[in-house]
């Protein structure tokens, strides 16, 4: 039966827009296409094609990629409804707290539209925030279909940590519990999440595991891209980075902090961070306060069908998580795809970065927050060509056997049977 099932993916953005949640999201479902499944992907109601197209996206009501289908909602499908068009024309007018009834009005007509593009749907599986999975909700009660919930981390966490506030943790996961409860499976993506879905109050035997993975047979050792190197200016330098949404989290600003000394100590040395986001300018700022010139390069957000190129220049990629509750928590994307490809891994130990990386088996574990333990772990691995190369086969064969998508996606039949 399982190659007859169609599953409902309702994420809260989605292709092609390219940030790690968008990834894993193509990654399970063009995966689950693979294994047989029939699987489409739609949006939540927060992204519809003018706000994407907004920001720059050339998006469709429907469109395909890697023989899975992706539903964007077009605004005008709801014209027609006298109550929506009274409700948007209040909003338009300034009138508050419109936007959740509206929304709830307008599920049941995406609803429909959706289905009379796809036909029965056997299963809807949500990813979070929880106002997408809640939407989800409603979604699958009007379709009497089961839903699977997956929880990939907890949003409010993550906010707090960029704004430097703190907040109570409890707190910050009680939409994901509330929803969570409305499921009939839960997943999650590490086992830091698992726990504090338990603690929570939701069931261990209601929740499955299925870690962040990446694709070796794309993510593998090639070498490096010369022309790249040569437009960039690096031939030569040993070459630390990282590829992120820049957030200030990610603790790039310890790495800015702590590079006069790597410099000093191996003066071909140059760092590059690959990404933008909130935190890019401050960053910025900071490498110009610690005068660090062409040794940190900052070079901006690249496509994902390009990230190969740009891995292959890389001799030591650095994860400096600082040690915020959502860090110990919730476990990243790209560290995976840079062991994929045999780059060894030099990372804090927060929790979550504990769970994928083994000390000096499959990377380098530094004390997180601790700038003094990060350039010792930095002089370390970049010092020591030897060490570099056992790290980077271990991480690679370690991601192969454990994280390829092949295997994980194959975990989400267990989930969708019990559902069903």
């Amino acid at each position: 039966m399982d190659h007859l099932l169609k599953i409902l993916h309702y994420v809260h953005d989605a292709w092609p827009v390219q940030v790690g949640y968008t990834i894993r999201t193509h990654y399970i479902a063009s995966t689950l296409c693979a294994l047989g499944y029939r699987v489409s992907v739609c949006n939540s109601l927060i992204h519809d094609i003018r706000s994407l197209a907004a920001k720059g996206l050339q998006v469709q009501r429907c469109t395909n990629k890697d023989g899975v289908q992706y539903f964007t909602v077009d605004p005008k499908i709801f014209d027609h409804n006298w109550t929506h068009a009274f409700l948007k024309s209040l909003s338009d007018r300034g009138v508050r707290g419109l936007t959740r009834l509206r929304r709830r009005l307008e599920l049941p007509i995406y609803t429909d539209w959706l289905t009379s593009k796809i036909g029965k749907v056997d299963l809807v599986h949500s990813h979070s925030p929880p106002a997408t999975g809640a939407e989800a909700a409603r979604l699958a009660k009007r379709l009497r279909v089961p839903m699977v919930y997956e929880v990939r981390g907890f949003w409010r966490l993550g906010h707090a940590a960029n704004k430097g506030e703190r907040i109570n943790v409890a707190d910050s996961l009680a939409e994901d519990v509330r929803v969570a409860n409305k499921a009939d499976r839960v997943v999650a993506i590490c086992q830091g999440i698992a726990d504090q879905l338990v603690y929570g109050g939701i069931p261990s035997d209601r929740i499955s595991i299925v870690p962040n993975g990446v694709d070796t047979s794309v993510f593998h050792p090639i070498d490096r891209n010369k022309e790249l190197a040569a437009r960039l200016g690096v031939e030569g330098k040993i070459i630390y980075g990282y590829a992120t949404n820049v957030r200030r989290l990610e603790g790039i600003q310890a790495v800015i902090k702590t590079w006069p000394h790597i410099v000093k100590a191996i003066p071909e040395a140059v760092f590059v961070l690959i990404g933008d986001g909130s935190y890019l300018s401050t960053l910025k700022a900071l490498a110009r306060d610690y005068g660090l010139g062409d040794t940190f390069r900052f070079l901006g957000r690249v496509p994902h069908a390009e990230m190969r190129a740009y891995y292959s220049l890389l001799d030591v990629f650095v994860v400096p998580r600082i040690p915020e509750p959502v860090c110990e928590i919730v476990t990243p994307l790209k560290p995976l795809e840079a062991m994929a490809m045999g780059i060894p891994i030099i990372a804090s130990n927060v929790s979550a970065l504990c769970e994928m990386v083994q000390n000096e088996k499959t990377g380098i574990l530094f004390k997180a927050g601790d700038p003094k333990a990060l350039a010792e772990a930095c002089l370390e691995i970049g010092e020591n060509v030897g060490l570099r190369n056992r790290i980077s086969a271990q991480a690679r064969a370690w991601v192969k056997q454990e994280r390829d998508w092949t295997v994980l996606t194959s975990l989400y039949r267990d989930v969708y049977d019990s559902c069903l």
